[in-house]
């Protein structure tokens, strides 16, 4: 065998090769998948650093929430606040959109150690700003270049809301800043919360001024924990046992002899109320409800008081105590189509009882719209002004509204007519601030004014007997909590490592696919390395007569002939092997470059893996084993 291989050695070269060259195609297809699949794992990696879980909450908390979190966990937990917008180079103009705008601070930079993070040292007149290398690169930034950054101005209360609405101007805040550094694609510059190969456009600030240039001092709407804060149940405990009623949204706060809760979100959703409701009633106490609406007029004949609150009320049977006549007579609860002005409303618009009045309010469209509509109630009775007949705590805090000092300083998210704003008004305003100039029936006002949020802007509760409602209230923030459950909120942690590292695989199998691209080559191969056996076994016609006369059977010259075949199957599937490296490293300078939307991402690096080499090699010499023996029966 080894004269007959040695002497027909061109025409077995050329078998050998093309062995070989179906090795390296389908070896080679393996190792792609493999170096594709361990690349987007170790790029997934890189861009978590040592993030294991993450808790994204829909509502804002408090920043030092992750202190305590990892106070009680014994683990590493930073806070961040992330919000979308967009960049602009002020300079040349260019600009990025779709840009995640990450407040962090020092602890983030730790989890990607010894890798570099966000620093935000250096002299700067604006925000220090530090860039992702992707995004920079989309820029044409560099250090210390000037940026516009763009972005949503959040806000706790739902913009799809009356108060809540507002135009793109003012949802909108700015924030000029300075570049002082740039952080590569592959670690801290790659953060990303969800799983996505591409270059990622991340801008880093710190997160104090980020906080604040959304108005939302002191809060995170992120927690990132590292492995060491424990496993999934072990945080859940930290963070039951760190969280305060205001990180749930809730404002529980004395008024008068009453207790007050409210939502940061202007309105309790009907869940929520439903769920305090029953944690007030196990602790002894039955809360009343409260919707406020702000109405754009309360007219009586031809006089009109302009932008006035008007309070839903559950009033007891035998009439409320906090609530007065201005006989002096508890005030009976309300009819459907009866309201109640307090006196100074009553003097202003000249009423009294039995007299209509009409209010005028806006209602939220289906598109955003607002329509104004008109009510007409026949006044059932005039309140003192005092107790609930002046209490501003009413009335939610309202954005634009409660916070000036002035009507005339009022800047809602709805058109007012400043100039119909008498001295009179400013007077009411400065004394009783937004205190409820009347009052109908709560179930009245929740079937005008609910919004798909909820019907309640309060709950208000009695305290027990012997109670302060300055001690009540603290104890309740306490019950309320330890009783909510914080996962119905959003404030539950992920496995973020897990679930990206799961998304880095993919739902293709990157050595299938391509394996099926180069199917056809590989079968042209093994064709090729058959019809060229075939060729040089043609050649050697004499040999083969020859052996027939010295009386050598059909069947022993075949197997001959089969084992110089799968000799140089065997030899093509090593060199094959061998060629496999080269091949992978071609196709992946081609799925960096040229196909680069295949994968999403240019970090692709060889991985060998010595299971593939040997699958490919013995797939590859059967294939050619089969090639050869076919050609020997035909």
């Amino acid at each position: 065998m080894l004269r007959s291989l040695s002497y027909f050695w061109r025409t077995h070269l050329a078998v050998a090769l093309a062995a070989a060259t179906a090795a390296a195609v389908l070896t080679g297809a393996l190792l792609v998948g493999d170096s594709v699949t361990g690349s987007l794992h170790d790029l997934a990696l890189a861009r978590l650093g040592g993030v294991d879980q993450v808790l994204r909450a829909p509502r804002f908390f408090r920043s030092e929430l992750a202190a305590e979190v990892a106070a009680k966990s014994g683990g590493r937990v930073v806070p961040a606040l992330r919000v979308a917008g967009s960049v602009r180079q002020a300079d040349t103009g260019a600009r990025a959109s779709g840009v995640s705008l990450y407040g962090v601070d020092q602890g983030f930079a730790e989890l990607f150690a010894p890798a570099p993070g966000p620093r935000f040292e250096g002299q700067s007149l604006f925000a220090p700003v530090v860039l992702s290398a992707g995004l920079a690169a989309e820029l044409g930034a560099k250090v210390g270049d000037p940026l516009l950054l763009s972005f949503d101005k959040l806000s706790e209360v739902p913009r799809e809301t009356l108060v809540g609405r507002a135009d793109a101007e003012r949802a909108l805040a700015s924030l000029r800043a300075s570049v002082v550094g740039i952080l590569p694609d592959r670690g801290a510059g790659g953060f990303q919360l969800e799983p996505n190969q591409g270059r990622s456009a991340n801008a880093f600030l710190e997160l104090p001024r980020l906080a604040r240039a959304l108005e939302l001092p002191g809060k995170a709407n992120l927690l990132l924990a590292a492995a060491s804060a424990g496993p999934s149940g072990n945080l859940k405990e930290a963070l039951a046992g760190a969280l305060e009623a205001g990180d749930f949204g809730l404002i529980v706060k004395p008024a008068g002899q009453q207790v007050v809760v409210e939502s940061r979100e202007l309105v309790l959703s009907d869940a929520l109320a439903e769920r305090l409701e029953a944690i007030l009633a196990g602790l002894g106490v039955s809360p009343s409800g409260v919707l406020t609406y702000l109405a754009n007029r309360l007219e009586v004949g031809d006089k009109a008081l302009p932008y006035s609150t008007l309070a839903g009320l559950e009033l007891p049977a035998g009439g409320s105590p906090a609530l007065r006549l201005v006989s002096g007579a508890p005030a009976p609860p309300l009819a459907p189509g009866e309201i109640y002005l307090n006196r100074w409303a009553a003097e202003e618009l000249s009423a009294s009882p039995g007299a209509t009045v009409r209010v005028s309010s806006y209602r939220l469209g289906p598109r955003d719209e607002l329509a104004e509509e008109q009510h007409e109630w026949r006044l059932a009775g005039v309140v003192e002004l005092a107790g609930l007949g002046a209490d501003p705590s009413l009335t939610p805090n309202l954005p634009g509204v409660s916070d000036a000092l002035n009507m005339a300083d009022w800047q809602p998210p709805f058109p007012v007519d400043l100039g119909r704003i008498r001295p009179r008004d400013e007077a009411y305003w400065h004394a009783h601030r937004a205190a409820p100039k009347a009052f109908v029936a709560l179930s009245e006002a929740q079937a005008l004014w609910r919004s798909r949020y909820g019907a309640l802007t309060s709950l208000r509760l009695d305290p027990p007997a012997g109670t302060s409602a300055q001690d009540f209230a603290a104890r309740l923030r306490q019950e309320l909590a330890h009783r909510l459950e914080p996962a119905a909120f959003g404030l539950s942690f992920e496995p973020l490592r897990q679930r990206l590292l799961a998304g880095s695989a993919g739902a293709t199998d990157f050595a299938q696919l391509f394996l099926a691209f180069s199917f056809f080559l590989i079968l042209s191969a093994a064709l090729l390395t058959g019809l060229l056996f075939r060729l040089g076994v043609e050649q050697r016609a004499r040999e083969v007569g020859l052996l027939a006369a010295l009386g050598y059977p059909a069947a022993r010259i075949r197997r001959r002939f089969l084992a110089e075949g799968l000799v140089l199957a065997l030899a093509g599937g090593l060199l094959g092997v061998v060629a496999a490296l080269g091949y992978a490293r071609l196709l992946l300078l081609g799925l960096a470059t040229w196909w680069l939307p295949a994968v999403g991402t240019s970090e692709l690096t060889l991985h060998v893996a010595p299971g593939s080499l040997v699958v490919g090699g013995l797939a590859s010499v059967a294939m050619m084993a089969l090639a050869v023996a076919a050609t020997l029966v035909c």
